[in-house]
């Protein structure tokens, strides 16, 4: 899935659980840190700056989970 806020100079190749070479994800940077995020301030910011609904966060919940990382709510 591309996100909304997808540009050509900041995306960044997310692996899925797979962990095959065959099967990338392309999102934005910002999406990137929020999956990766466990510091709250963090996890706020660029929450604020997505506003990303029910379905993209779904989606985000679903590469946050691979991480071994909480669900957003």
């Amino acid at each position: 899935m591309i996100y909304p806020l997808f540009t050509r100079d900041s995306i960044y190749a997310v692996l899925t659980k797979r962990a095959s070479f065959d099967f990338y994800v392309i999102v934005h940077e910002n999406v990137h840190w929020l999956i990766h995020a466990t510091d709250e301030k963090t996890i706020l910011r660029y929450r604020s700056l997505l506003q990303l609904d029910g379905k993209q966060l779904k989606k985000l919940n679903h590469f946050r989970k691979g991480c071994n990382l909480v669900a957003l709510v």
